[in-house]
């Protein structure tokens, strides 16, 4: 038999393993979407404490299935967190840097000087594939694996959702006010 059933020693090797194979970069989403250290650490312990639950509680679970289970609960924590408090999320849109390995490009510029009303209007034009793709890339700093495996997609579907997202940005950027205009902000024109 193939499958481990919960509770065995190797079971529980393995999800210690998965665990400390995840831990840097489940902080690193939940610190980009809290803002705060201290917070972050608190919510990145708690989505480990329900996925140990859901993970000794669940049938065997394919593979594929573990890294989009351990950050939706963390997404959920972050969300519950926000709610308990009715705190507004701080975005790294807001004056913070986005993925430290992302190349930073024009759009990504543009992007971090609107406020948080202007960008959760600009983002509500991209499709769900696109605006998950993006948030898990740009916002939460994933690699593009981690974040297609989140999505249960492959790599190249992951980045048609980028190149989408990005487009589609472009042109709902490209129509907010002249400050917001990178056209004008490179100095350039579309003559």
């Amino acid at each position: 038999m193939s499958a481990k059933d919960p509770g065995q020693e190797g079971d529980e090797e393995d999800l210690a393993t998965f665990l400390t194979s995840h831990w840097d970069e489940l902080y690193r989403v939940v610190r980009r979407r809290v803002g705060n250290h201290h917070v972050a650490e608190d919510i990145r312990q708690n989505a480990a404490k329900g996925f140990v639950i859901w993970w000794r509680k669940r049938q065997p679970v394919q593979t594929n299935e573990r890294t989009p289970m351990l950050f939706s609960i963390a997404h959920r924590k972050i969300a519950g967190y926000y709610r308990e408090g009715s705190r507004r999320p701080v975005t790294p849109m807001e004056g913070g840097p986005l993925a430290d390995d992302a190349t930073i490009s024009t759009e990504e510029e543009v992007l971090a000087e609107l406020g948080y009303r202007e960008l959760m209007q600009v983002l509500s034009y991209l499709t769900p594939a696109q605006r998950r793709a993006f948030e898990l890339v740009r916002v939460d700093g994933l690699k593009h694996r981690t974040a297609a495996e989140i999505m249960g997609i492959s790599l190249s579907g992951l980045r048609k959702h980028l190149d989408a997202a990005r487009k589609n940005l472009m042109r709902r950027i490209d129509g907010l006010s002249e400050p917001f205009n990178i056209a004008a902000s490179r100095g350039s024109s579309h003559d």
